[in-house]
């Protein structure tokens, strides 16, 4: 393609996440990288090295003004106008939306739509000002006040921080003492309460064009991410090509309803959904960026299509195909950590050999030493595996976790 018809994609990233990589293969745009201090190195990659891609590190600590103002140049000095901006850094969303407002980037959020899609206190009271249902859900301000939760709610409740990631400082409440031995600083207002629900959840999906939702994607937890960010035993996340049995709402209907509400414009709604008993969707939380983890591999499998691509097509204004399942359902499984030196640990040439994996990938070896962290994201590597339908796939899930050894020698203090 001429140079002169090439669009800027300006991506703010913290991660090197499939969305980055799709990117980096594209041959018809000039993508520009956005990185922050402190976070993933984005120009020490080779892939981006090798690209020859431009990035940018913000620096959060710098003054606001200096740090838009330095951007400015730095893409003035490429000759670069944006033609596309898309976010996909979570933990930053709210900042890096307001620099984009400041300096009217295509696909920037308002103040108010970024606080949304963030602060999961007050995306609640928008989950319920359309008529959506969600968990009940309490500010916190004091111990008192948590107190208060468990007398109306009972036990167990969750507190959280109102714009953590990854199950990161998320905690199951069981009993009185717990309150006491967290030692939370409520008077910080970071923490809120939330009714507990004992379903498991769904992730109901949605790509976005100019405020529309083109598809449905749909993503099933068989184990809680709390769970997994506490034990490290297991955790999967499940891309099926259609919705769940017996559910009692439509799905596009559901997406469009906070896709409109919020005035949102291209992109990608992640939502995580508890469906009740009675089939109706109660919304967890959601997002306005792609999922975590391995979410858009399992798609992208699932659908014969690089999802990552898919949606970057979306975001250009391009041409797009009709997505049609290869397959009835697609899992990335997280592999249990323990702390401590290994002494053994599977290579994914074991898991191969004795598992129907696809994909995948073991972090450690023997003599490294783990300590976990409590994310949910935090694992010993991750496989992906396949099945014709859920018995099929739980019964492949299972056998990673039969197979897998993870052995722990010395106990390190």
């Amino acid at each position: 393609m001429d140079e002169q018809n090439r669009k800027t994609f300006l991506l703010a990233t913290e991660s090197e996440n499939a969305l980055l990589k799709a990117l980096l293969k594209r041959g018809d745009i000039r993508p520009v990288l956005i990185g922050f201090s402190g976070g993933f190195p984005l120009s020490k990659l080779h892939a981006v090295q090798a690209a020859g891609v431009p990035v940018f590190v913000v620096d959060k600590n710098a003054k606001y003004r200096e740090e838009c103002q330095r951007l400015t140049s730095f893409l003035h000095e490429l000759h670069y106008s944006v033609d596309v901006f898309f976010n996909d850094s979570e933990f930053n969303q709210v900042y890096i939306q307001r620099m984009a407002r400041y300096l009217g980037f295509p696909g920037a959020l308002t103040e108010e739509q970024a606080s949304l899609v963030r602060d999961k206190l007050k995306m609640k009271q928008f989950v319920r000002s359309l008529g959506l249902d969600c968990p009940d859900f309490y500010p916190l301000a004091t111990l008192r006040d948590a107190e208060k939760c468990a007398e109306l709610w009972g036990y167990p409740f969750i507190i959280k921080w109102r714009n953590g990631v990854s199950s990161i400082e998320v905690y199951k409440i069981s009993f009185p003492q717990q309150l006491q031995e967290l030692h939370l600083d409520f008077s910080s207002n970071r923490y809120m309460a939330e009714r507990f629900q004992a379903e498991k959840i769904w992730c109901v999906d949605a790509v976005v064009r100019n405020g529309i939702v083109l598809k449905n994607l749909f993503t099933w937890l068989p184990y809680t991410n709390l769970d997994f960010a506490e034990s490290k035993r297991m955790f999967a996340q499940v891309a099926t090509a259609k919705s769940g049995e017996g559910w009692q709402f439509d799905s596009a209907v559901l997406t469009q309803t906070v896709v409109s509400g919020l005035g949102l414009p291209s992109g990608y709604l992640h939502m995580e959904v508890f469906v009740t008993a009675n089939g109706l969707p109660s919304i967890c939380e959601f997002g306005w960026r792609t999922p975590g983890e391995h979410m858009f591999e399992n798609f992208s499998r699932l659908y014969g299509v690089d999802m990552a691509d898919f949606l970057i097509d979306v975001l250009l204004g391009g041409t797009l195909f009709p997505l049609e399942p290869l397959t009835g359902c697609v899992a990335d499984v997280f592999l249990p950590m323990r702390e401590g030196r290994i002494s053994r640990i599977s290579s994914m040439e074991d898991l191969r050999r004795s598992c129907s994996v696809l994909d995948g990938h073991v972090d450690y070896r023997i003599g490294d030493v783990l300590k976990s962290k409590r994310k949910y994201t935090d694992s010993a590597g991750w496989v992906q595996v396949a099945g014709r339908d859920l018995e099929e796939l739980s019964s492949r899930i299972r056998q990673v976790y039969d197979t897998f050894i993870l052995e722990i020698g010395e106990i390190e203090t």
